[in-house]
């Protein structure tokens, strides 16, 4: 029974050394596959944390290098039409402003209303410096089918003075009438502008350049952001814009959103902000402004500093009835209408050529009777 035993555990020894030496290669080439599939799938693991990466920066790159192409292609003639689009707008917009240069604060209203013939801009105008007011006034430019004038009052309360009429069957619209209707519509179009700079003027210059361009998303709209350098030579009469970042909305006919942009004159530079708090959509792609601040800050070559904020408050619309003709006249102020309208003098040139007729009949005739005395 010793015996067995000690041969049944002799046996037992002998086979489990027996099993684990042939279970050792078996061991060993497991360990080996891990390895070799431990190697192999470690460096690819790596390598694609570096693929993938790769792969997203370049299609980041590629659609960073669209979207600069559809904005330059895109945003010139769709600004266009912005401008033409927002010329039919009619209403009211505010304009306030401050400045820490002499303490200067402005307060303008400006309203505008016309029919298809007609034309009526109002300005109220007021400004203080150092605390004491500068001027206050209230002018009216206004033109229709027979006449164009302009008016003036110190207050609301004032009785109204003509400052000029024009008789329009003899004379054409005075170019400083005209320009007031200009300012208006150049003022309303803020949302395609930097300042007083429409944008369209400033990307068609041949050292304008696009640095970056890439897709955000801002209030719940997806956006483009635009960075950009504008080196040129800065004088009285160029752009104040040196470069900066542009904030647009490629589904609203490029309008801005917002901007932040270096500026420079041949006295100061600084940075120039704007930002559009509120707004209407007239339409699928037209947007108007309703809500919009501004402020700068300017460095100035004596070491001062000039700061300054401007608030903008539009009432603009496109309206269904236009006004009558007669809400363009003397009349619609309390004004007699003038006299003598539409009487054409004849002129100087008609007058010369008839004198000429006559002198030449007059000649023949001595002519005619110098012969018959003979």
């Amino acid at each position: 029974m010793q015996y067995s035993f000690s041969s049944h555990a002799d046996l037992r020894c002998h086979e489990t050394t027996k099993n684990q030496q042939k279970s050792l290669p078996g061991r060993v080439a497991k360990d080996l596959r891990n390895g070799f599939w431990l190697f192999l799938v470690f460096p690819l693991g790596i390598l694609g944390g570096f693929v993938t990466p790769r792969s997203i920066q370049s299609q980041e790159r590629e659609n960073e290098i669209a979207l600069k192409d559809r904005f330059i292609h895109e945003a010139p003639s769709q600004w266009e039409e912005y401008t033409k689009r927002v010329s039919q707008l009619q209403g009211s917009f505010i304009f306030q402003v401050s400045q820490t240069l002499k303490n200067m604060k402005a307060y303008n209203t400006y309203n505008m209303k016309k029919n298809e013939k007609c034309k009526l801009l109002n300005l109220d105008m007021e400004r203080t410096i150092e605390g004491k007011r500068d001027y206050r006034y209230i002018e009216v430019f206004a033109t229709n089918p027979n006449y164009a004038f302009a008016l003036r009052r110190m207050t609301p309360d004032a009785p109204w003075g003509v400052t000029q009429w024009i008789d329009l069957s003899n004379n054409s619209l005075p170019s400083g009438i005209e320009n007031h209707f200009k300012r208006f519509e150049h003022d309303v179009i803020t949302l395609i502008s930097i300042r007083d700079e429409p944008l369209v003027n400033i990307i068609r210059q041949t050292v304008f350049r696009v640095l970056r361009c890439r897709k955000i998303t801002r209030d719940g709209e997806e956006l483009a952001e635009v960075t950009f350098d504008y080196p040129h030579e800065i004088d009285e009469h160029s752009s104040l814009v040196t470069g900066g970042t542009l904030i647009l909305n490629p589904q609203r006919l490029w309008c801005l959103h917002s901007y932040q942009v270096q500026a420079k004159t041949p006295h100061a530079h600084g940075t120039m902000n704007y930002r559009l708090l509120e707004f209407e959509d007239i339409d699928q792609s037209l947007r108007v402004p309703k809500r919009s601040v501004a402020d700068a800050m300017f460095f100035l070559e004596d070491g001062s500093t000039n700061r300054q904020e401007l608030k903008l408050d539009y009432n603009l619309a496109i309206p269904n009835k236009l006004s009558d003709d007669d809400e363009f006249t003397f009349s619609a102020f309390g004004l007699p209408e003038p006299v003598g309208l539409g009487k054409r003098t004849t002129p100087w040139y008609l007058w010369a050529a008839l004198v000429g007729m006559l002198c030449l009949s007059l000649a023949a005739v001595f002519r005619w009777l110098a012969r018959r005395a003979k």
